[in-house]
């Protein structure tokens, strides 16, 4: 970050880092998710796919979604050379577009919840 840039400027570049350092971190713990839990659950059989989608309702898709928002601002991120001018459209796009995802996700947590300690209950 260029040390000739006023101390608000400073404040909002920092500001803008931290959001796009948590998206990241986010996007990391949707993948370890994923990688360590949805998948070997499946592949040991002990969930079948149709308890796969309701445990882990829209998890590709809240992938994608995280995914593409971390690239885009990444991009512009580099694009700018540290100094970022604006991040609120590129979130904005994302999800204005796909925010189903989200609310169909948050609407399913507490069966999912449910069927998960049943089924870690069982076993």
């Amino acid at each position: 970050m260029s040390q000739s840039l006023p101390e608000k400027e400073k404040k909002r570049q920092e500001a803008i880092y931290e959001l796009i350092t948590t998206e990241r971190v986010y996007l990391s713990y949707l993948y370890l998710v994923r990688d360590d839990f949805q998948r070997p659950l499946l592949d040991q059989g002990l969930i079948n796919p149709a308890e796969s989608q309701s445990i882990f309702m829209e998890w590709s898709s809240l992938l994608d979604l995280s995914q593409s928002i971390v690239d885009e601002l990444t991009q512009r991120q580099a694009n700018d050379k540290g100094v970022v001018l604006a991040v609120g459209d590129v979130i904005n796009s994302h999800i204005v577009e796909r925010a189903g995802c989200f609310m169909r996700y948050c609407g399913n947590h507490r069966d999912a919840s449910v069927l998960l300690a049943k089924r870690m209950a069982e076993s």
